[in-house]
């Protein structure tokens, strides 16, 4: 019992910070003009989706169908998250290694794409 606690508290604090993270980079214009925080925003979006439908679905996790659809969520969004961990990875390369020559013309948008879908696919299989 106190296992759980701890670790309700604990998601409840991550996703305090998160939502925070996620509105302070939408609300600032300057922060929303970098790309490098595009990207540090869509992997929190999708990190807070994941513990907000862990922390909602997983006590529900009984009742059969819904027990597969929180499966389902949870599964694609951590996914996603790791998807947008590898494309963060990539920015970074582009960034400090191939420092002269980068396209970067809607790789927000390129990126979100693959991920999302790449995601379905994957949970899909």
């Amino acid at each position: 019992q106190g296992i759980t606690i701890v670790s309700q508290v604990g998601i409840i604090i991550s996703l305090f910070g998160l939502g925070a993270t996620v509105l302070i980079s939408v609300w600032v214009r300057e922060l929303r003009k970098s790309m490098h925080n595009q990207v540090i925003t869509c992997l929190s979006a999708s990190l807070f989706i994941f513990l907000l439908v862990f922390i909602t679905g997983v006590e529900e996790g009984n009742a059969g169908g819904w027990c597969w659809f929180v499966a389902l969520l949870i599964h694609y969004w951590f996914v996603s998250m790791f998807g947008w961990t590898v494309v963060e990875g990539l920015f970074l390369y582009y960034k400090l290694v191939i420092v002269f020559h980068m396209e970067t013309s809607h790789f927000i948008k390129k990126a979100a794409a693959i991920v999302h879908v790449t995601s379905a696919i994957i949970v899909g299989l």
